[in-house]
């Protein structure tokens, strides 16, 4: 084979490697759709209904194909990833198991970063970037909570009541009414010695 040619060759094995390794990428891309969401590709979250025995793990393990079955938090929580099994197949298969609560997709959550509310640039404690606020003067960038890098870790929980201690506030305000926790019936709780009711 004459220089030339071998260098042809040379050149056409390696681009047909080079789309072979990005094809086979592309089809183990680590992520899958379920449900319009995105989720890792073959990863479900299993919560046990009691604390597992050894047993009960690896009847999980099987039943999944897992290549991993890892205990993630305290709570009975195990992340699941099948070498076999696409996400819906996975809850189904799982779903079964009268050891698991509840499977879930490990579903794939980014923060949004600053929100779209139109009056977030007038709050100038929130998120200060020097910006004039009501006609006023520049404010001091970086005077202020952090509440965007405080939102990069957590929104917070509808499951979590926070008790504000103040004169009042006006609960049908757009951005308190949909947040604004309402007892569904009448409670009592004890202070000290005293004990209060509150309505519903």
């Amino acid at each position: 084979m004459r220089p030339t040619a071998r260098k042809a060759l040379a050149v056409a094995l390696s681009a047909a490697g080079c789309l072979l390794a990005a094809s086979t990428g592309f089809a183990q891309s680590d992520e899958e759709v379920v449900d319009g969401h995105r989720a890792r590709r073959g990863e479900v979250i299993v919560r046990y209904r009691t604390a597992p025995t050894a047993d009960q793990v690896l009847n999980v393990t099987l039943q999944a194909d897992a290549e991993s079955n890892r205990k993630i938090t305290r709570q009975d929580h195990w992340r699941v990833k099948s070498r076999s099994q696409n996400v819906p197949t996975l809850m189904a298969n799982l779903a079964s198991n009268p050891d698991v609560d509840y499977v879930e997709p490990n579903y794939i959550v980014t923060a949004e970063g600053v929100p779209t509310d139109t009056a977030f640039a007038l709050q100038w404690g929130s998120y200060n970037t020097g910006q004039s606020v009501n006609g006023g003067t520049a404010g001091t960038a970086g005077a202020d909570i952090d509440a965007v890098s405080a939102w990069d870790v957590t929104k917070g929980s509808r499951s979590v009541v926070v008790a504000v201690l103040d004169s009042g506030l006006d609960y049908t305000h757009p951005d308190l009414a949909a947040n604004v926790w309402s007892a569904p019936s009448a409670f009592t709780v004890t202070i000290g010695s005293q004990t209060v009711t509150c309505p519903a």
